[in-house]
């Protein structure tokens, strides 16, 4: 089967400089919509470095091989059959910013120990939530050098993410190696749904 090539124009969210995960995760969602592929999990989604130029996503169908140098990846299945989506960068420029507010998530996250989660409803997608409220527990937990920032290195999830999952998310500190990599669990209440990975690095 040829490669099915999905070639959005996306913008910068807030103040960023980069290509954030949730346009990336809301991308793949509607590029596969696009294209005619009903997708579904596992799902796993893995940054490798920062995307700062309008994106291409090139959908194939089977597993992931080992060798790829694009900076994003993400694995899922379509039916019963594995699928795979390259994402890598078009030479042309982001030049569009748009608004991007976690103030309302910010409001009404409560934490409890190592533990994150909503208090309230709030106008956001439920991927929004998990990497908004995921970046407030390790700065409410974690202390970093001046200069560095935290930002998404995978997701992995069981079944894609639905609107009414959002209220009920719930981000668990599960495990921090070293300075710089962070494992967290997913919760929708109180059932398992998937794990977040944060790698610390440069904020320029």
């Amino acid at each position: 089967m040829d490669h099915l090539i999905f070639s959005p124009q996306v913008a910068l969210r807030g103040s960023r400089t980069y290509v954030h995960s949730t346009t990336l995760y809301e991308q793949l969602i509607r590029a596969a919509t696009s294209l005619g592929l009903q997708i579904r999990g596992p799902l796993d989604m893995r940054v490798n470095r920062l995307i700062r130029k309008q994106p291409s996503l090139c959908f194939c169908e089977g597993p992931l091989g080992a060798n790829y140098e694009e900076p994003a990846v993400v694995s899922f299945y379509v039916g019963e059959t594995p699928w795979h989506c390259l994402v890598s960068e078009r030479s042309e420029r982001v030049t569009r910013s748009e608004v991007y507010d976690e103030e309302s998530i910010r409001k009404n996250a409560i934490v409890e120990g190592q533990t994150i989660r909503l208090d309230g409803k709030v106008n956001a997608s439920p991927f929004e939530v998990v990497t908004s409220l995921t970046l407030q527990l390790h700065n409410a937990l974690l202390s970093i050098p001046p200069g560095r920032k935290w930002f998404l290195g995978r997701v992995q999830l069981q079944r894609l993410l639905v609107e009414e999952d959002a209220q009920k998310i719930r981000i668990t500190l599960a495990k921090k190696t070293g300075l710089g990599l962070t494992r967290c669990a997913i919760e929708i209440s109180t059932s398992a749904i998937g794990t977040i990975d944060f790698i610390l690095g440069p904020s320029t």
